[in-house]
């Protein structure tokens, strides 16, 4: 059985359906989790207020100068200061994108495994 998932994935359409449902599994979670975490952070008074701290904060970028607000503001919200109701949220967010680097391993694993499997080896 374990063989045979291999030997699908031999196949350029099943490769190709494989490689974009992995990419549907990259993207479609944490989109819900975005527009999940934003709705539900606004209907607190912390919550308006962190999202106002963010919103003044710098943005991430390649470059990661937004880092030395946002490590500040994930302590902060640990620590309660902006209520429970966004300590919670933060620790649901934790928890799914955990889960979700967790399922992406296994994913892309198998995959990585199957060529692994698949590799022509020329005798030398």
């Amino acid at each position: 059985m374990v063989s045979a998932f291999a030997e699908q994935l031999r196949d350029p359409n099943v490769r190709l359906a494989y490689v974009t449902g992995g990419m549907v599994l990259m993207v479609v979670p944490m989109l819900w989790l975005s527009i999940w975490y934003h709705r539900k952070i606004g209907s607190s008074p912390g919550g308006r207020a962190l999202m106002q701290r963010q919103a003044k904060s710098q943005p991430l970028t390649g470059t990661f100068r937004g880092v030395g607000d946002a490590i500040p503001i994930m302590r902060d919200i640990s620590a309660g200061r902006y209520g429970q109701h966004a300590r919670k949220l933060q620790r649901r967010v934790y928890w799914v994108a955990g889960a979700w680097i967790a399922v992406q391993i296994v994913y892309f694993g198998l995959l990585f495994w199957a060529d692994e499997l698949n590799r022509v080896t020329v005798p030398a």
